[in-house]
């Protein structure tokens, strides 16, 4: 450096006094609450190497200046000498002359050390002009003295700027200065200086900037001052070790004391040429050191920063916490070195590393210094939110270049509406940490600058209209907490907002302000902007306005708010007057109405500023105080802290309190319908990245708060029809995967609590994601599914790979989910699709070179040659190297594919230890994840986006958690750094995730499979941390032990037993903590143990063992060809067939967006397959075409044979729904999966076409069928037919015994054939198979005889009982043919319908009384509704209904339900086409449209469902539209009717002729139906145009014409009731019956009838009869024959103390129990007869009390008996439970008391001071040494005033009697008199010596003596304790002041007042509280009654109150 010294003393000087704000406002922010200690914050030395023009940036400038100067010629304005910088000067020439005097002004007196005095930009050249002497003065008072602070002279020698630091005397401050000129240097007449002001006094030392010879080896440095920074460079020699030190500055007089911390800031510079990235970390090897006074150095300490780095520099590098280019902030708690002197400041470059052999450069700038004074922070649990500082994130390199965080410091309420923020940029990024600007205040809804903002709205409050643009603020300024932002902005007169003070607090929908102007503001005001029709009502101090709908469907939101003061305005800004008060500002916001903004304000703005601001805190505080942490440090609270804010802060309430709707007032605008929707919406989430922590997190920490959450994202399914991947509010295309899927999933097995109702929704959701082939981008869906479902990986590039990734994961989700659902279909499929990953595995050479990689839908690679490092499209924002090890599902199957559970370490290492050495800084395909990821330093790990947070837990899978436990505390101290300095994170900090990360993290586990419900173990940041969990107990992390180098957890209990598994079910904590605490104790060690290493120890993973996975792969081939008939022989490859079938290749063209159309012949569809080599099937898929989900099959079979004739029935559906078009939906089959088939046949029930677009006949891979797979097959027989005769199953063991015999006979022959070897496999598979699937019948046959139908009518007991009978028949029978077996099944599945027919019917029966009840007495159909509920109520009560009756009943209910409820349509009235929506029953295709007045986007192969319309009376018989058909684009199209289903019975086709030329001209159209249709109906409106036209037509309204009459079609079947039969028309709702050429309505016509069922003693008979007309069944019971019962006596036996007795009675062989002889009166408990053992009589012995001596313990009197017991009472009632309750301790020898224990030592001790020094130690242990008695008690005691009531025991809380009261009062009067008490007991009783003395003496009346001894031994009270020992003394001189009636519960009046009141007054009463209050008729306490003895006894004890 050249500069002498004088100058380098001056810069140093000021360079001291510097005070780090921008760079520390951290600190400055988060000092706000310091713990007391005893010291002041003081900063002792400060540099940041400034020049000295800047030195404006730490002085106190006063506001404003004026000048006794007259100018002469020329000058420059004298403001300049208060605006901060010394670039501008006041400068007067002309005939100045001295003395001038300057005056310079502050708001408030100003305490300073020291003030300064700056040169000007020419001083050097114009050296007359500077200041040679002045004085300096003070005062408060404008009218007062001035006082003489300073005074300078010969001050020469000014450099040009230079800043000259004088020191102030102590004292007070002063708000005005007075500067007098007395000297100019050598040129009068001219003066020049640029600036005044005070500073504060710092430290200061020389700046050498030489280099330590003796601390140098190897390797060279020099420091260097350039641009405000201290340069550093140099070199590293060779590849030893090296090291060197500069010495910065010396001469240094630092004391450290317990709260003494050094601070710098430090920015490391790649030192490598043309910009290529170090990873040898040179330049990271720095770090400031100290030297003390003793010797001794910081770097030779094991002193560790706050991110657990030590400081020595090359502990720093080796630490990698800093960033290259970036400023670092080194924080270093010195109070270890308490007592050390600071003699000297160095920077060091230390590397020990193993580096190149030409060594290496490295270089770095340090850009400041500080050694300071702080308390450290101490919040209260109370206050645990105010470690969280909300800048964290906001200082980010070059905006968005580098992220470190891309935050925003919202103010907001937990999970709240709105965000609230300073903005510095009006665009997404919204705040930058270093902007020192503030350009308003915003009202924000973003949940990601890369989502971006809408609906904002802003405000900014000013004083200065005419200046323009941003407010100015210092960051000392500042306050950035969650629930509170106040700035005081600087005072300048370009600055808008001079002097203003913000403060902000947030509610839910709305916030207050609070903003207080400068006293001399000549226009303040609050600026408002951004919103539409912006209104002020000066009336009612209010504005108002809107925010029109803006991006992603945000809804229009309503704006109002409130000022508390008077205003003008100008239609933007409220202007109040000058000298205004605070000005409070309200406002809230609404989607639903301008009403409700209001009513949002009114409800949460009520209180005042500081009211909001505390409830906000305390919503904060509530959720933060959850968590309790012992170990951390300072930084790492702060950052725990400020990462649950983040994570509370998402998703966010679109909710707001209406009042009204069904759930509990709350509603939302529908982003998505713009209706007003009841519940909370929730949303700002990118599920792409929260899905990997936050969701857990919530689920764990506030499991209440998530039902709610994960309720608020179903909303989204329920209104939109789909869950967005991004919700902001709806849905943005943004990132890959479905991931609330997997969120839906995991909560489930968290133990979430919602609706069966809910977890549907959600579960729908999540099917629709996955397998619904309709990419729907923002909306929803996965990209690539039309193909990748049947492919298993999404093909091509463009992100696809991780299309696929992110599927595998959320596919395991829905597993899970499916199978607590019950769905074993889904469970099946979609686990299989998790382990689907292994189609991109891409296998290699050695480890190193297998990879996941994407694929082409051809299924070649969709690159040549994977490359580990690129971040392209591939793989979403990361490289194949983080994606390697990307299947957290299944981490052991992920093992098993790179070779063993080594090789999964071996791949994870290859991450961490691999680095690109051609990188650049900067490069990478511009992606700013690429530049962070670098410098995570962790090799490629890449920490800095979401897709790698897995990682570290993977090497659990591997068996490796001592590799989790190294990365993941490394991932802890290195990447989340610099929170102090608005850091805190390495990438974009989104939604909570980053931060879930580290919560996780920290407290030792993570939740790395999402979608099981899973934790896995890593290792615990903190000694403890406890989780107050809402289950009602804590869960306890401890690991008391834990350090940096501690890492390693070498034992983990639970709750005390040992747990060596690494992973745990979340739930299995969590359900114990509803009992208990929970307690995780780690033992942390410096070495890696045994701990989770064992075979077992690992998490659960899909695939078990060490197996390749294998999932389900589709056996069909594409290739196969369409045959021509119905396959009977084998051809050479596979085909597919259907008589009536076009485009059948579609449906095996693994493309779900073709279809194939299948027709039926007499109701019935096969589709056939056949394999050119069998194969299993034991699941198979169908997919809705597009042309609609109704299209689909609903009922269908699916068959399988090996002959192509004899065909097995491998699945049966019935009623099946295909939710959505396009959706693959999963069958499993019950076919064993081992079982091969040649031949498919699947049989569709359907009287119209079907339409599929793919077939997937879908198993694992199969073994070779050769002699060694026979002979398995036979063996794994023998097992299951030994398994079958354990569990009772007969004939199948026998059908098992033939199927090995015949298999066996093959094996045995010696000259077999590969064709009979395959033929006897597939025999034996298909037995065992069908043998299996038989199992079922026995479970059939337990579930219905345990159903009860006694009181059900005949025809089920029947049906019940044939079934049953036949059952039990066949399952007994050793040789039941497989035949008989399956004819039993199916008749137990017929019984089962009956049962369930009739309780239906019973189900609709209470339905319809409901639906009764609820109708008014006027209400349609309400008589036919009761006669319909009357008529089921009579066939429920018919003992011989059939089930034909069940079902007529059920029908007749269900539409008189509908007719009461209106919920039908009148067929004959004009039903209005666009009113499909009207019942939640109403459907239509996608494409049809609601145009107002008709339904619009009629194309062809569109359609409508109309629920419930009702054709009354005779029926239909005709129909008309009112349509209109365009020309050109319609005409000739079909309207088809159809009936109950898509597919359903048509009634009618209409051709529509075109109508003109346009679409509105409407017409009337009418056909006939083929049939008359009466009763209630859905009718289905197909529409279809096979002329080339697009459209068909615009519906207006159709209506049907009821027919005059109908000719009755007569069935030939019989119907019958219990007494008639009949033959009952067939025509559609005809209930005519009586046709007397048939028959008529006739009589049954009964047989003899035959006994079917003879009677017992004990059981009913059975007599059928059968009708001969009809051949109906009527059966009848036969009465049991009743017993006769045979007694015998049992004479009594009577009771001894031995044995029990029991009484007479007698008993019958049938098992009855009767009290007499002729079985009348039956005892039903059988206990009642028995006579208890006779008690024992106590012979009890006395033993006399015996007194303890000092020598021997005593025994109080006791009792015993032979029998072993002791008792208290010679009764024998109280017995003595342990027999150490008698003893008497011995005596310990204590002074004699004045009331003596033994009344015959009478006491003679008197008052005495210090007697305590003259008595032994206070000796009872039951008197707390912070009890409020302590001291009176004890000076009591020592003053022999009283006694314990043992030797060691007081007992405080005892009461005193009646009688021990007057005995103290009768020994303190004695005592006052003569100085000693010698009363001892006598009389008949022990008091009556003190009763009469007492009341001789006048201490008490004399009716005391008269009391009984029950009164005397009674507990005194409160009131009479006062009046007796009032009476002790004869008077009492009062020392306090207390009205009459001050004691709140003693009245004047009240009895023994006088003495209570006059007790007060001589402060020998006090109250039990601060109102004085004393509680006359309690009891008296010894403790109370020593401290009023003690007062008594005493004056100076005496208390003062005040009670007026």
């Amino acid at each position: 450096m050249k500069r002498n010294k004088t100058a380098s003393r001056w810069i140093s000087c000021l360079l001291c006094m510097a005070m780090m704000l921008s760079l520390f406002s951290g600190i400055t922010v988060l000092a706000a609450e310091k713990a007391a200690s005893g010291e002041e914050d003081k900063v002792l030395f400060s540099t940041r190497f400034k020049t000295q023009e800047e030195f404006s940036n730490f002085a106190d400038v006063p506001v404003e200046v004026s000048a006794t100067l007259k100018y002469g010629n020329s000058a420059e304005d004298v403001s300049a000498l208060i605006d901060g910088s010394t670039s501008t000067k006041l400068c007067a020439t002309g005939g100045v002359k001295v003395p001038l005097e300057f005056t310079f002004h502050y708001n408030a007196p100003t305490t300073a050390s020291n003030y300064y005095i700056s040169g000007a930009n020419d001083d050097e050249g114009n050296p007359g002009r500077t200041l040679n002497s002045w004085e300096l003065y003070g005062k408060n008072d404008q009218a007062g003295e001035w006082t003489l602070l300073d005074k300078q002279s010969n001050q020469t020698g000014w450099k040009n700027y230079e800043m000259r630091v004088f020191q102030l005397p102590e004292g007070p401050g002063y708000q005005h200065y007075k500067l007098k000129i007395t000297k100019f240097n050598s040129n009068p007449g001219t003066i020049q200086f640029s600036g005044f002001g005070l500073t504060k006094s710092l430290v200061d030392g020389s700046f050498a900037g030489t280099t330590d010879a003796a601390r140098t080896e190897h390797a060279s440095m020099t420091t260097t001052l350039e641009n405000d920074k201290l340069v550093i460079s140099g070199h590293h020699e060779g590849n030893q070790s090296a090291q060197v030190y500069n010495v910065l500055y010396t001469g240094l007089n630092i004391p450290v004391t317990e709260n003494t911390r050094l601070v710098y800031n430090i920015t490391p510079q790649q030192p490598l040429p043309n910009n290529k990235y170090d990873y040898d970390f040179y330049s990271m090897h720095l770090a400031v050191d100290l030297k003390f006074k003793d010797g001794t150095y910081l770097s030779s300490t094991e002193l560790e920063d706050e991110n657990g780095v030590r400081a020595d520099p090359n502990s720093q590098g080796e630490g990698k916490a800093m960033l290259y280019a970036q400023e670092n902030q080194i924080l270093i708690q010195l109070g270890a070195l308490k007592g050390k002197t600071i003699e000297e400041i160095d920077i060091g470059y230390a590397n020990s590393a193993d580096l190149k052999a030409d060594g290496g450069d490295f270089k770095g700038t340090l850009n400041s210094i500080r050694i300071e004074n702080v308390a450290p922070l101490n919040y209260s649990k109370e206050s645990l939110v105010d470690y969280a500082y909300i800048l964290r994130g906001t200082n980010n390199f070059g905006g968005a270049f580098f992220s470190r965080g891309l935050t925003a410091p919202m103010v907001a309420v937990p999970h709240g509406f709105n965000f609230w923020a300073p903005e510095s940029d009006t665009g997404n990024t919204m705040f930058d940490y270093n902007a020192g600007f503030i350009k308003g205040f915003r009202c924000s809804h973003e949940p990601s600058i890369w989502v971006g903002d809408r609906s904002v709205w802003r405000f900014m409050p000013g004083v200065n209209t005419s200046a323009n643009g941003r407010a100015i603020y210092d960051q000392e300024n500042v306050t950035a907490k969650p629930y509170y932002f106040s700035v005081q902005f600087s005072q300048s007169a370009s600055n808008p907002a001079s002097g203003v003070r913000t403060e902000l607090s947030p509610t839910d929908h709305g916030m207050i302000t609070r903003i207080t102007y400068p006293e001399n503001a000549q226009t303040p005001y609050i600026n408002i902007s951004d919103v539409s029709d912006l209104r002020f009502d000066k009336a009612t101090k209010s504005f108002s306005g809107y925010k029109n709908e803006d991006s992603n469907q945000m809804p229009k939101m309503y704006i109002y708010g409130t000022f508390d003061q008077a205003f003008t305005d100008d239609g933007t800004r409220a202007v109040f007057e000058q000298g205004t008060k605070p000005v409070v500002m309200r406002a809230a916001t609404s989607f639903i109405s301008a009403e409700q903004a209001k009513k949002n304000l009114e409800q949460e703005l009520r209180g005042d500023f500081d009211a909001v601001k505390a409830a906000a805190k305390n919503l904060w505080n509530d959720k933060l105080s959850q968590f309790e942490i012992v170990g951390a440090s300072e930084e790492q609270l702060i950052t725990f802290y400020s990462c649950l804010y983040r994570l509370y802060l998402y998703p966010n309430n679109m909710g707001e309190q209406t009042g009204n709707g069904s759930k509990g007032g709350w509603q939302y605008m529908s982003p998505y319908t713009k209706k007003v929707t009841d519940g909370k919406l929730y949303y700002n989430n990118g599920f792409w990245d929260t899905y990997r922590t936050t969701w857990a997190a919530y689920s764990l920490f506030t499991p209440k708060q998530n039902n709610e959450l994960l309720l608020g994202l179903i909303h989204h399914f329920e209104d939109s029809g789909w869950m967005p991947r991004w919700i902001a509010p709806a849905g943005t295309n943004s990132m890959v995967g479905t991931s609330s899927d997997v969120i839906f999933a995991d909560a489930m097995l968290r133990g979430a609590t919602l609706t069966d109702e809910q977890w549907q929704l959600a579960y729908q959701s999540a099917l629709k994601n996955a397998s619904m082939s309709d990419f729907k981008g923002a909306s929803g869906g996965r990209d690539g599914i039309d193909k990748g479902l049947f492919l298993g990986y999404t093909p091509g590039g463009s992100q696809k790979f991780s299309w696929s990734i992110e599927g595998y994961i959320n596919d395991a989700g829905i597993a899970n989910m499916a199978k607590e659902l019950g769905d074993m279909d889904a469970y099946t499929y979609y686990k299989s699709r998790a382990t689907n990953y292994v189609n991109l595995f891409r296998d290699g050479d050695g480890v190193e070179n297998k990879w996941l990689a994407a694929k082409n839908a051809d299924g070649s690679w969709t690159r040549s040659k994977v490359d580990p490092f690129a971040f392209h499209d591939d793989y979403t924002e990361t490289t194949a190297l983080n994606m390697a090890c990307s299947v957290p599902q299944d981490g052991q199957g992920l093992a098993n594919l790179y070779g063993g559970r080594a090789a999964l370490a071996e791949k994870l290492d290859q991450l961490f230890e691999t680095t690109l050495e051609t990188d650049t800084v900067g490069a990478n395909q511009g992606i700013h994840e690429r530049r962070e990821a670098q410098e995570v330093k962790m090799g490629e790990y890449g920490h800095s986006n979401q897709p790698s947070h897995h990682i570290p837990y993977m090497y659990l899978y591997a068996g490796r958690p001592d590799r989790t436990q190294e990365k993941v505390r490394q991932v802890l101290r290195q990447c989340y750094v610099g929170s102090r300095i608005g850091q805190g994170y390495i990438g974009d900090e989104d939604n909570g995730e980053m931060s879930a990360w580290f919560i996780f993290s920290a407290m030792g586990f993570y939740p790395l499979n999402m979608g099981n419900g899973e934790l896995v173990f890593g290792s615990p940041l903190f000694k403890k941390i406890t989780l107050h969990h809402e289950n009602g107990h804590d869960l306890i992390i401890e690991a008391p032990n834990n350090s940096s180098t501690n890492i390693y957890v070498g034992g983990l209990t639970i709750n005390g037993t040992p747990y060596s598994k690494t992973s745990i079910k979340q739930t299995d904590l969590t359900d114990q903590l509803k009992t208990q605490d929970v307690v995780l104790h780690f033992d942390m060690q410096a070495t890696p143990g045994a701990w989770g290493m064992g075979e077992n120890d690992v998490p659960d993973s899909l695939t078990k063992g060490d197996e390749t996975p294998d999932p389900l792969r589709d056996r069909t081939n594409s290739a196969a060809v369409v045959a021509e008939e119905v396959p009977t022989t084998l051809s050479s490859g596979d085909s597919i067939y259907c008589a009536d079938g076009e485009n059948l290749k579609n449906l095996l063209d693994n493309n779900s967006k073709t279809s194939a159309t299948l027709k039926p012949t007499d109701g019935i569809i096969s589709l056939y397959y056949t394999f050119a080599k069998p194969q299993a099937v034991s699941l198979y898929t169908l997919t809705s075409a597009s042309g609609g989900k109704d299209s689909a099959p609903k009922n269908f079979t699916l068959y399988l044979s090996n002959d192509g004739s004899t065909w097995t029935e491998a699945d049966k559906r019935e009623n099946v729904t295909f939710e959505w078009s396009l959706y693959t939906k999963p069958f499993k089959t019950n076919a064993a999966d081992y079982v091969q088939y040649r031949y498919v046949r699947l049989d569709i029930k359907s009287d119209s076409e079907i339409q599929l677009g793919e077939l997937e006949l879908m198993s694992t891979e199969m073994p070779a069928l050769n002699a060694d797979a026979l002979n398995g097959m036979i063996a794994e027989a023998r097992k299951a037919k030994e398994a079958l005769s354990d569990g009772g199953y007969a004939p199948l063991e026998t059908l098992m015994n033939a199927a090995i015999g015949e298999a066996q006979t093959v094996a045995a022959k010696e000259d077999k054939t590969d064709a009979e070897i395959e033929e006897a496999c597939r025999k034996l598979i298909n037995a065992m198979s069908e043998i299996e699937g038989m199992k079922d019948l026995w479970t059939k046959l337990d579930a219905i005889k345990k159903v009860d139908t006694s009181n059900m009518p005949s025809a089920v007991q029947n049906s019940v009982r044939s079934a049953i009978s036949n059952a039990e028949e066949v399952t007994k029978n050793y040789n039941s043919t497989m035949d008989a077996l399956k004819d039993a099944k199916s008749q137990l599945e017929q019984a089962s319908n009956d049962i369930q027919s009739y309780q239906d019917l019973v189900t609709k029966v209470e339905e319809a009384r409901q639906v009764y009840e609820g109708l008014t007495d006027d209400a349609a159909h309400k008589d036919d509704l009761n006669q319909a509920i009357q008529n089921a109520q009579t066939t429920l009560n018919d003992p011989n209904a059939t089930i034909v009756d069940f079902n007529h009943a059920n029908d007749a209910l269900d539409l008189n339900i509908k007719l009461a409820q209106a919920k039908f349509r009148n067929a004959y009235k004009n039903i209005e086409a666009e009113e499909f929506t009207k019942f939640e029953t109403d459907a239509h295709d996608s494409r049809i449209v609601n145009d107002g007045k008709n339904i619009g986007g009629v194309a062809s192969g569109t359609w409508v469902k109309y629920s419930n319309v009702y054709f009354s009376g005779n029926g239909a018989e005709k129909v008309t539209f009112f349509y209109a058909a365009q020309q050109r684009d319609a005409g000739g199209g079909q309207i088809h009717i159809r009936l109950g289903s898509l597919d359903g019975k048509e009634i009618a086709t209409l051709t529509c002729p075109a109508t003109g030329s346009n679409w509105s001209n409407y017409v009337e159209l009418s056909g006939e139906l083929t049939e008359i249709t009466k009763g209630m109906h859905d009718v289905y409106l197909y529409f279809e145009n096979n002329t080339g036209k697009t459209y068909v037509a615009n519906v207006d309204w159709f209506r049907f014409t009821e027919s005059s009459s109908h000719q009755h079609i007569w069935s030939s079947e019989w119907t019958h009731n219990e007494t008639h039969h009949w033959h009952e028309c067939t025509a559609e709702g005809c209930t005519v019956t009586d046709n007397a050429d048939k028959g008529g309505y006739a009589e049954h016509v009964w047989g003899e009838g035959t006994v079917t069922k003879p009677a017992t003693e004990t059981e009913k008979g059975q007599k059928t009869f059968t009708c001969s007309e009809c051949g109906a069944i009527r059966i009848e019971e036969i009465p049991e024959l009743g017993h006769t019962h045979h007694l015998t006596k049992h004479e009594a036996v009577p009771a001894t103390e031995e044995t029990p007795g029991n009484k007479a009675y007698y008993t019958c062989d049938c098992g009855k129990w009767f009290w007499d002889e002729g079985g009348s009166e039956e005892i039903e408990n059988h206990n009642d007869v028995i006579i208890p053992q006779l008690g024992h009589t106590h012979h009890l012995t006395k033993h006399e009390a015996t007194p303890a001596t000092e020598e021997a313990p005593g025994n109080k009197a006791y009792y015993t008996c032979d029998c072993g017991k002791w008792f208290w009472d010679e009764g024998g009632l109280e017995e003595i439970k342990n027999h150490d309750d008698i003893t008497i301790p011995k005596l310990t020898p204590v002074p004699t008391p004045i009331i003596p224990v033994t009344p015959s030592e009478p006491a003679k001790l008197p008052f005495n001071p210090n007697a305590g020094s003259s008595v032994s130690k206070f000796p009872f242990v039951d008197i707390p040494s912070d009890s409020w008695y302590y001291s009176s008690v004890k000076a009591a005691w020592e003053n022999n005033l009283i006694d314990g009531v043992t030797a060691n025991e007081f007992k405080p809380n005892a009461t005193l009697t009646l009688a021990q009261t007057i005995k103290l009062a009768a020994a303190l009067h004695q005592l006052d008199r003569t100085g000693e008490v010698s009363l001892t007991s006598g009389g008949a009783n022990w008091y009556d010596s003190y009763v009469n003395y007492a009341v001789t003496n006048g201490i008490i009346e004399k009716d005391y003596a008269n009391y009984t001894k029950v009164q005397m031994n009674a507990p005194v009270t409160r009131g009479e304790f006062v009046h007796i020992f009032h009476g002790a003394e004869e008077a009492y001189k009062a020392i306090n002041t207390v009205a009459d009636n001050a004691i709140p519960d003693v009245k004047t009046t009240d009895k023994f007042a006088a003495e209570i009141y006059e007790f007060y007054r001589a402060g020998i009463l006090t109250g039990s509280d601060a109102k004085g209050t004393f509680h006359s008729a309690s009891t008296i306490k010894r403790s109370e009654a020593a401290a009023i003895l003690l007062r008594m006894f005493e004056a100076a004890a005496r208390v003062s109150i005040d009670l007026p």
